[in-house]
């Protein structure tokens, strides 16, 4: 059976591991002998192992440099002890869920000992993650120079690694159209790069009773209530401008919502403060409740490049529980919307669109938005499982794929992204 290393650079249960650890999971589901090294929330100096659904876990400590956030994948540590494993242990593949040091630095060491190496391109760092930073700390209200200063610093070395791993990988999957062409204009054969969309846990986002989750998380029993799930709130200025005309109309409607509370001046006015609901960050195993607590869920995105290169993983989570859902008609969300419509209202990317299209929904009958979410639950079983993800992954990289880069290629690229 194949032997394969994954390399995920986030904290576990944070970001990309929600689409690494699944396809690590279906790889070996399917057979392949997996390790796969992710952040540990908790442990700031030593590494822990477990097996988990047939995988061997490794999780590496988080502590990182001062200015530097654990989930950026810089941490010193994490970076040792995963050269440590790629060069004890030979693998077959090794496959890195990002361009991070923590990823990038031991997929180069495992492919110096004979393994292939496969990356996986999910968001835009360089045109996209990065320029929102960016504008992120231009609007703080507290200025911190000397952290801003380390940030850049790690995000100059960061973006010409992403172009370099782009170089170095035999096989490269990524989540949507706009990134697949971007990595073709970068250099990637057609046939070394497959569109590879994420998938649903199925059994872990189901439909609810939305009266016992609102019960459960103390939410109003009575009155229209929109969800709102993330991480954090790249698109926070949008949608709160969206809802401020929303219940201007709909004075009655609240938004329970998961994160850190949002910021925006635009959360305190009048028409806002009372109707926020904030739950703050929940265990991910709530994550469900705070989905079918709602009439329907909210995916905002404005049309930036950040949104544009991304489908964010709250989409297979809203099917899966089956959800009416208002998003937003970007990307590859967009594309998937337009492809399997019926599941969610999805305007053009505008407040104005946006704020309309969550009135349209709070204003159709039950019985519409119970359909709605009924579709949306059958497209995520009929086209969106992590076993159809993973069945595809592992048949992508099975696929011969002819001649491969020099080694000493590959140790340039790997030097040339992390040199000053």
């Amino acid at each position: 059976m194949p032997r394969i290393l994954v390399l995920n650079h986030n904290l576990r249960e944070h970001g990309t591991y929600h689409r690494a650890w699944p396809i690590a999971r279906g790889l070996a589901a399917l057979g392949w002998d997996v390790v796969f090294a992710t952040v540990s929330p908790w442990r700031r100096f030593r590494a822990e192992e477990r097996w988990q659904d047939r995988v061997r876990v490794v999780e590496s400590p988080r502590w990182t440099w001062p200015g530097l956030e654990a989930d950026d994948g810089w941490g010193p540590l994490a970076l040792l002890s995963r050269l440590r494993l790629a060069r004890r242990e030979r693998f077959d593949w090794v496959y890195c869920f990002a361009h991070a040091p923590n990823c990038f630095a031991p997929g180069l060491a495992a492919r110096r000992r004979g393994a292939r190496l496969a990356a996986d391109w999910c968001d835009d760092y360089a045109e996209g993650v990065f320029p929102l930073r960016e504008q992120l700390r231009a609007e703080a209200s507290r200025r911190r120079p000397a952290k801003w200063a380390i940030q850049r610093w790690a995000e100059r070395r960061e973006a010409r690694a992403e172009q370099a791993i782009l170089r170095a990988a035999q096989r490269l999957t990524v989540i949507g159209r706009a990134l697949f062409d971007k990595a073709v204009r970068a250099g990637g054969a057609p046939r070394k790069v497959l569109l590879l969309r994420s998938g649903a846990d199925l059994d872990f986002f189901h439909p609810r009773d939305p009266a016992s989750c609102r019960a459960r998380l103390g939410l109003p029993a009575q009155g229209p209530l929109l969800a709102y799930v993330a991480n954090y709130h790249p698109d926070e200025a949008f949608l709160l401008a969206a809802l401020e005309r929303v219940f201007a109309r709909r004075p009655e409607a609240r938004l329970a919502y998961t994160g850190p509370a949002f910021v925006h001046p635009l959360s305190r006015s009048a028409h806002l403060a009372s109707r926020l609901l904030p739950l703050g960050r929940l265990a991910w195993e709530r994550t469900p409740e705070a989905l079918g607590a709602g009439d329907a869920a909210l995916i905002p995105m404005a049309d930036t490049a950040h949104n544009r290169a991304r489908c964010p993983q709250k989409l297979m989570d809203c099917l899966a529980s089956g959800r009416p859902i208002v998003a937003c008609a970007v990307g590859e969300l967009g594309a998937i919307l337009r492809e399997y419509p019926g599941a969610a209202l999805a305007p053009p990317p505008s407040v104005e669109a946006y704020a309309a299209a969550i009135a349209r929904m709070l204003e159709m009958a039950p019985d519409e938005r119970r359909a709605m979410g009924e579709r949306a639950r059958r497209i995520a079983v009929e086209a969106f499982s992590w076993d159809r993800a993973a069945a595809e992954a592992a048949g992508f990289l099975e696929r011969d794929s002819g001649a491969t880069s020099p080694g000493d290629q590959i140790r340039r690229a790997g030097e040339t992204a992390h040199s000053e």
